[in-house]
């Protein structure tokens, strides 16, 4: 199979508001560590899938959409091949904002769409052949549910699949399942919180890229 890697920095300007915390008022004060937008395109026996992760709280139908629509034009994809997703930050802008007159327009939802479509573009122009691998490890001494942290379920598997050119790693998608709120409530910094410090951990231990996806961390 071949597989193109791409990624590009999308941290927003200090004074955005930041989403997750709703006894959060005030807006960002500076950047903690920037925020991506990381892009694998997947390409096997004549079938194409291009997956771009955001490093955001959540992805809105419009931003999706958005994407499909020019990825699909430009790279002559079936849209249901290409997916969006966020490594659910709470540190992290609004995409939106309507409600206050200050505000009026402020939409990142639209800009995006647009780095995440380029990015598409860029992965898809450096597709090289590799090989999978792939294992699951465990880190549920990091976890816990908030609901019950005595005996609620947690979810301490760490997926890992590499995609590999020799012995050399080109690109690993790594899945956890954890709210990323490490910072807390009243961090004010732009963060990726620990999915980007997990990214770029895995970037230096294999010199290839790195791919987050949380899991269905509702109360974990």
């Amino acid at each position: 199979m071949k597989v193109g890697y791409a990624s590009s920095v999308i941290t927003p300007p200090v004074g955005v508001r930041l989403s997750g915390y709703a006894s959060r008022v005030k807006p960002s004060e500076g950047v903690h560590d920037d925020l991506r937008c990381r892009v694998l395109y997947l390409e096997d026996g004549g079938e194409r899938f291009v997956l771009a992760v955001l490093d955001v709280i959540g992805v809105s139908s419009e931003l999706v959409e958005n994407f499909r629509r020019l990825v699909s034009e430009t790279l002559n994809i079936e849209k249901d091949r290409l997916s969006v997703a966020a490594i659910h930050t709470h540190a992290g802008p609004v995409l939106r904002v309507l409600d206050e007159p200050q505000d009026a327009g402020f939409n990142l939802s639209d800009y995006y769409a647009r780095v995440a479509a380029g990015t598409a573009l860029v992965a898809a122009r450096r597709l090289e052949e590799v090989q999978l691998y792939s294992g699951v490890g465990s880190a549920g001494e990091v976890v816990v549910n908030r609901r019950n942290p005595e005996s609620g379920p947690v979810d301490p598997r760490v997926h890992v699949v590499s995609f590999k050119r020799g012995s050399a790693y080109r690109v690993s998608l790594v899945n956890f399942t954890c709210h990323a709120v490490v910072l807390g409530h009243n961090n004010l910094q732009i963060s990726a919180d620990y999915p980007g410090a997990l990214n770029r951990y895995v970037e230096m231990l294999t010199g290839g890229g790195s791919v987050f996806l949380n899991g269905t961390c509702g109360d974990i």
